[in-house]
């Protein structure tokens, strides 16, 4: 978070790294005929994850859903250094959770843990553990793993009241309903088209939202090749990691033959999901430098055989 306009330091990237925030395990599981089954987290891209259940079973509507991510600091009192820090010795800090679920409207934050001074223990452990009911959940949920401040003392640097967000050491998004949730994704049954193809209708990429209507993948379940996608499942197959691979270097493509690169890399867009804004991402994310469609296609394939085992 940066303190550019706060009036109180905040946390800062140095800081976390100085701090040595890490999350070391994040175990996912639910329950079903009274045995616990583990679900897995596949990297998409930086801190979006998709769920995987080995066994194909769990779905949100039927299944209720346990996380348990075990968090550490290993120097904790550098928080509180006068020259570089958030708050004085004699305060207290907190940690908080915020996990969030737009489509079921879910918003809730709690606390986890008091952060305290001690010469004697500079490293804090700390686990979030959330529980979830069958049919809680859809689409993607969020988690903030957020510095507060819990309890102050009157001073003229830093931030007093309780309750003070300070900044965001950790955000993730669980995609939990396959890879749809990436992008738009159609499903259709016609035996007269591709196994898939897609659709680009967006006119101004600054404006046009990265949304079902200016952007969509087409996978076809008529086609006699749609079982090898697995594209109603969580497993990504090879397959399925090509089709993805290629729709993105389409769809970078598309973009960078109406807007020059450095223009959509340098503007600052006002909408998130603005189509240049995503364009934006994944270009600076696969680090492509050069127009060509084949340069293109060789850097995002590259990435996701990375990313995606």
């Amino acid at each position: 978070m940066s303190n550019l306009l706060e009036s109180f330091p905040t946390l800062t990237n140095n800081l976390i790294e100085k701090s040595g925030f890490k999350i070391n395990e994040i175990k996912i599981n639910y329950i079903k005929n009274d045995m616990i089954r583990k679900l897995e987290l596949t990297l998409i891209e930086r801190n979006q994850y998709f769920l995987d259940d080995e066994y194909g079973t769990w779905t949100p509507l039927e299944n209720n859903l346990n996380i348990n991510i075990e968090c550490s600091i290993q120097d904790k009192n550098s928080l509180f250094n006068e020259e570089y820090g958030v708050a004085n010795k004699n305060s207290i800090l907190g940690i908080a959770i915020n996990y969030y679920c737009r489509k079921t409207n879910k918003n809730i934050s709690k606390k986890i843990a008091e952060i305290t001074y001690n010469d004697n223990e500079p490293k804090l452990d700390f686990d979030i553990n959330l529980t979830f009911d069958k049919g809680e959940l859809s689409d993607k949920i969020g988690i903030k793993i957020i510095l507060y401040v819990d309890k102050s003392y009157e001073n003229d640097i830093f931030a007093n009241s309780s309750g003070t967000v300070l900044g965001i050491y950790q955000e993730l998004e669980i995609f939990i309903e396959g890879k749809g949730s990436l992008f738009p994704i159609k499903i259709i049954d016609d035996k007269n088209k591709p196994l898939w193809y897609s659709e680009f209708n967006f006119i101004d990429i600054n404006e046009d939202l990265f949304e079902e209507n200016n952007i969509c993948l087409y996978l076809n379940k008529a086609h006699r090749d749609f079982k090898n996608l697995n594209a109603e499942g969580t497993t990504i197959t090879p397959l399925m990691k090509e089709v993805i691979s290629e729709f993105i270097a389409l769809f970078i493509e598309d973009v960078i033959n109406k807007e020059n690169v450095e223009n959509i890399c340098d503007f600052d867009y006002e909408e998130e999901q603005a189509i240049g804004n995503v364009a934006k991402y994944w270009i600076n994310f696969f680090d492509i430098r050069v127009n060509e469609f084949k340069d293109v296609l060789f850097s995002v394939k590259t990435a996701i055989d990375t990313l995606i085992d």
